[in-house]
């Protein structure tokens, strides 16, 4: 749509709410492997050394 219609596109409601979902599902993405690398690093299950 960006390239067929240029700036047009930009003050589309459809294209910007696509946008704004797309840059909501970005962040939990970010935030699932933030989380998962932390967690693969800590290891809270892992037996404490006595």
């Amino acid at each position: 749509m960006l390239e067929t219609q240029g700036a047009l596109a930009l003050s589309d409601p459809g294209f910007l709410q696509n946008h704004e979902i797309r840059q909501v599902f970005v962040w939990y993405q970010i935030a699932v492997t933030v989380f998962i690398v932390v967690i693969s690093v800590w290891k809270p299950w892992k037996k404490k050394k006595a």
